[in-house]
């Protein structure tokens, strides 16, 4: 009998461990599609200048990407840490997207002038506030991944996060 709550209970341990990477895989297609959201409304704002309808779509999606980063946090860190099989995956994963963060950050720094042109008092100042806090929310997330993932793919995850802090810390500056 006690051999049986004592497989109940490692099975269990299987069940939770696989259930936390599923919402971590899950968290991620969640941010790659708010990322490709964020980047195809900043790609579709006119060089003539954007307007206030525009410029709360930029804001919406810049809180949607960063409560999603914040949930994929929150789940990295529930699961302590990943197989080598799993971190190759999900390192993967966000190796896919992190091409169209890199786009959409410089993106930003390009059509500063069209988002300048938004009339609303400050909106310089606000677009830099909402990149920051966009950009702690993706250093906790990468920071979480980088601790989680097994030493093999730590190097790559690693190389990953110093491109899109790099673009960060560009487009920040731009509207400094």
């Amino acid at each position: 009998m006690k051999t049986f709550y004592t497989f109940l209970l490692l099975a269990s341990f299987v069940v939770i461990s696989f259930a936390a990477v599923a919402d971590v895989q899950r968290d991620l297609k969640e941010i790659s599609t708010l990322v490709s959201k964020l980047d195809k409304t900043i790609d579709g704002l006119p060089s003539s200048g954007a307007t206030i309808s525009q410029g709360i779509a930029i804001q919406s999606d810049v809180i949607n990407l960063g409560r999603g980063l914040d949930k994929g946090t929150s789940d990295v860190k529930a699961t302590r840490s990943f197989s080598d099989g799993d971190s190759k995956a999900i390192v993967g994963s966000v190796r896919a997207f992190s091409p169209t963060i890199l786009h959409l950050l410089n993106n930003a720094v390009a059509k500063k002038s069209s988002i300048v042109k938004i009339p609303f008092p400050g909106i310089a100042a606000l677009v830099r506030q909402a990149l920051q806090r966009l950009s702690n929310s993706a250093a906790e997330f990468e920071n979480a991944l980088i601790a989680a993932s097994a030493d093999s793919v730590k190097g790559q995850a690693k190389a990953i996060k110093a491109d899109i802090d790099a673009a960060f810390v560009k487009a920040i500056a731009a509207y400094s």
